[in-house]
């Protein structure tokens, strides 16, 4: 999935919801829906593309508010950057990372690659049972204290790289 667009229903409420039975129809539904896009694809085509595929299918009467937007956003695994940060990650936690193409997260990722032109890599620190954004999310304090350590040896190596330190340990 990391190099498919997808369409996301978030979400959908319509209906009778109170206590006891109700048969009858609802007069409006609501979907929340996200859409993540890959290169070469942009918030505004793909919103036409929906919009269009909705009315050849003869859902002309939805209404659709368009809440926000992303371009999107990709660094190779390639990068010197992402090389720097498996390094970094594997001094402080000991072990070899994971490297993914792609989040599952949205984010204006493109501001770096695509108006600054300089690489984004994003290094999540949350365990896999952390539950993030439900009702029990948790935090791992071993991982958010290896979070900020391996957040600091970033911006030091970073400076090293860029010529703003004198080495990658000061």
């Amino acid at each position: 999935m990391a190099f498919e667009p997808t369409c996301n229903i978030a979400g959908i409420v319509l209906g009778y919801t109170g206590k006891g039975s109700k048969t009858v129809l609802p007069a409006e539904a609501r979907a929340k829906i996200d859409i993540r896009l890959v290169p070469d694809q942009t918030p505004g085509d793909i919103l036409e593309k929906f919009l269009d595929h909705l009315r050849k299918h003869g859902f002309d009467d939805v209404e659709v508010r368009h809440e926000q937007g992303f371009l999107p956003s990709r660094t190779p695994v390639t990068d010197p950057y992402v090389t720097l940060a498996r390094t970094v990650v594997t001094e402080v936690w000991g072990q070899e990372p994971v490297i993914h193409p792609g989040t599952g997260g949205a984010g204006p990722n493109y501001v770096f690659t695509g108006h600054l032109r300089v690489p984004c890599v994003v290094i999540p620190f949350a365990a896999a049972d952390q539950a993030n954004h439900a009702l029990d999310e948790s935090l791992d304090l071993r991982g958010f204290e290896l979070g900020v350590a391996t957040s600091a040896a970033m911006i030091r190596r970073l400076g090293a790289y860029w010529g703003l330190l004198s080495d990658g340990q000061g």
